[in-house]
């Protein structure tokens, strides 16, 4: 390299740009590359840095690319690529097959590999040139002639320079020897030097053989298969250039001079223009990041006002989501109050139902026994039992305190209101009372209007009294008979079974006749006369008589009715 380039170049880079391969794929892609459907924004340092990459999407793009040119298969895609190529080099070129036998593809090689595989491609597609020539606009000869690349100059050394379309200057060399100045050959050099941008084809740079390459990345000349010639990049950079000129400013070599005058003439101007282009271009690039900066910052601050705003609106959302989640536990809640105050009303008028049937059957009750009670008084039949008049009086006396203890009861009232209260309250409020289990409620709490309660035909029935006709409407109605048997009745024979007193009434047991006969025994100190002792067997005839009216046995269930 002679100190021309710059020496901050990693080696990889430096390995690149001295491949001749990497060179000829870049020309080519210039001349070619929008026939073959490359990207023509594709620059030769946009090549370098996806060289640099460890995987490269852009190289597998020019692959597939060159690769469809080259092979007959149609519907070539990235997947299939590797089968594809590997197949090209197995019919062209199995010796040098770098993706060897299926284990290895096109993104596993490293960059002077692809490079040179690419390359390859390149020089297959220019083997049926009638492919190409078909997918390129109209030609004529003076763009064909300008593919052409000849030499740039020579220098002291007799060493080639050359400057591709990428504007960069390349030096072709021998390697095994320096070589030999000849005066004579220094007049024809210049002689037959033209102005301008020289061309050469570069079919005419592999002309030379083939050698095997160098490994080396760190060398700065890689031997490639130009046989005894070095391909180097002296120049990348307007300053590489600037540096190159001025290496020649003191040469007294004519060929160095004429090289001098044309990259001095004709590369310099160019890169100079490019080199305004980019500082153009990077200033209108710093200019855009500024005002992106500025929108940035402008954005940001309608962002931070955006989001203020939203999470107003987010706590707001949230706020009325939580009451109106507090509103609908207010309500479940209260729904569930009023389910159980209704439970609780059901159940109190239940056991108020229970309690009114209760009273009613002891009520019917003490009227028989008052009933019975008072017939004793007048003379019985012959052969009854006699009581005495003054424990007749205590019977009747006790039987008319029940009834009227019982009526007492009756008389008694209950506030069972659906807005929850209870018991024997007055509060002042307007009430009404049902008609059936005479339970007073609030008349605004049941809907119903004071002048409509006032009115002569007004009547109310609560929705528990309704709610138990409706029940005992759907459900079957059950009749029940009962066999009323006198106190002869009761008493067992003396051959009957125990078993068959068993009563399925746990609470009502049927009449002992041990005992009922030892209730009644009487002696000569208790009872005076036999009208007496017949007053006392008409009471406990009487008695159970009514016992077994109110409550039969499980065998006098169902039957008839004497």
């Amino acid at each position: 390299m002679d100190g021309d380039m710059d020496d901050t170049v990693s080696p990889l880079l430096q390995r690149i740009r001295n491949m001749w391969e990497f060179a000829n794929l870049c020309q080519w892609i210039y001349i070619f590359g929008e026939a073959a459907k490359i990207d023509e924004a594709l620059e030769i340092e946009d090549i370098e840095n996806e060289c640099l990459k460890s995987s490269s999407t852009i190289l597998s793009d020019i692959a597939l690319a060159l690769l469809k040119l080259v092979s007959s298969h149609r519907g070539l895609t990235h997947e299939i690529l590797n089968d594809q190529l590997r197949k090209e080099y197995i019919s062209r070129l199995p010796f040098q097959n770098p993706l060897g036998d299926g284990e290895t593809s096109f993104s596993d090689l490293d960059t002077p590999t692809k490079i040179i595989a690419l390359q390859q491609l390149t020089q297959w597609v220019m083997s049926r040139p009638e492919r190409l020539r078909e997918k390129m606009e109209e030609l004529h000869d003076i763009d064909q002639t300008s593919w052409r690349i000849e030499p740039y100059g020579w220098d002291a050394d007799d060493r080639t320079y050359y400057v591709l379309d990428d504007n960069r200057v390349y030096r072709l060399s021998e390697a095994s020897k320096p070589p030999m100045r000849k005066p004579k050959r220094q007049k024809t050099y210049g002689a037959n030097m033209r102005s301008g941008r020289g061309r050469q084809s570069s079919r005419s740079i592999t002309e030379h053989g083939a050698a095997p390459r160098s490994s080396d990345p760190d060398s700065p000349q890689v031997k490639s298969n130009l046989g005894d010639l070095d391909w180097e990049c002296v120049a990348v950079t307007l300053d590489d250039v600037r540096r190159l000129v001025d290496k020649f400013r003191t040469t007294r070599d004519a060929n160095e001079k004429i090289l001098r005058n044309q990259l001095d003439a004709h590369l310099l101007p160019i890169l100079e223009k490019q080199e305004e282009s980019r500082k153009r271009k990077q200033a209108q690039h710093q200019r855009e990041l500024l005002s992106l900066a500025k929108m940035a910052n402008a954005k940001r601050s309608s962002r931070i006002a955006g989001k203020v705003e939203q999470q107003k609106e987010e706590e707001e959302a949230r706020a009325q989501r939580d009451m109106a989640e507090k509103a609908l536990q207010i309500e479940q809640s209260e729904r569930l109050k009023q389910i159980q105050s209704e439970r609780e009303r059901d159940l109190r008028v239940f056991s108020r139902e229970t309690r009114l049937k209760e009273r009613a059957a002891r009520r019917r009750l003490h009227e028989e026994e008052l009933a019975q009670l008072s017939e004793g008084h007048n003379p019985a039949s012959v052969g009854r039992a006699r009581i005495s008049g003054r424990q007749l009086q205590s019977e009747i006396d006790r039987n008319r305190l029940a009834l009227k203890a019982l009526e007492v009861e009756e008389e008694d009232w209950t506030f069972d209101c659906v807005c929850g209260l209870y018991g024997q309250v007055d509060d002042g409020a307007h009430s009404v009372a049902c008609e059936r289990c005479n339970v007073w409620q609030h008349s605004k709490c049941v809907g119903i209007e004071e002048a409509e309660a006032d009115r002569a035909e007004f009547h109310f029935i609560c929705v528990s009294c309704k709610r138990q006709t409706e029940k005992a409407s759907t459900s079957r109605n059950t009749v029940i008979k009962f066999k009323a048997r006198t106190s002869g009745d009761l008493i067992p024979h003396p051959s009957s079974d125990r078993t068959s007193q068993v009563n399925p009434q746990p609470f009502i047991h049927p009449t002992d006749p041990s005992r009922s006969m030892n209730m009644f025994q009487v002696t000569n100190d208790s009872f005076g006369t036999p009208q007496d002792m017949s007053q006392s067997y008409t009471k406990v005839e009487a008695s159970v008589r009514t016992n077994a009216k109110l409550f039969p046995s499980s065998n006098d269930v169902g039957g008839s009715t004497d």
